[in-house]
């Protein structure tokens, strides 16, 4: 596919969406450490650290898939529904995301709400990558 948005013919969305799913899944791996008992305070910076990165990530690989988007002529007509869904499902993670990071900064009494909404999450992430295909 040719888009604005590449280097040497190769688009760059599939480039950078990489790190904020490598982060999220790293950060729920730090949520599941805490939870087994290694030291809070630690693991849970980790995790938010991680997280926060995840979403500049994923707000970095959005730009170029947008545009993606916006050029993409051609094709069969479910390709264009495919990207659509594609997207709404990835800024409903984001989303969550978000929520889960706003819990997190309220203070340690949101951590399990902030671990529920991790795992859901996570869902969205799997959906997103999976589902699609």
């Amino acid at each position: 596919m040719r888009t604005p948005a590449s280097i040497c013919k190769h688009p760059i969305h599939p480039m950078l969406v990489v790190f904020p799913i490598g982060l999220w899944m790293f950060s729920l791996v730090c949520d599941l450490i805490r939870l087994a008992g290694a030291s809070a305070e630690t693991w849970s910076a980790v995790a938010f650290i991680a997280m926060v990165g995840g979403l500049i990530g994923a707000l970095g690989a959005a730009i170029p898939g947008a545009i993606d988007l916006l050029y993409y002529k051609g094709g069969a007509p479910p390709v264009k529904k495919i990207a659509l869904t594609h997207m709404a499902i990835n800024l409903t993670a984001v989303v969550l995301y978000a929520i889960n990071v706003w819990l997190r900064v309220r203070g340690p009494s949101t951590d399990d709400i902030g671990m529920t909404a991790h795992a859901h999450c996570s869902d969205e992430n799997f959906a997103a990558a999976w589902k699609l295909r």
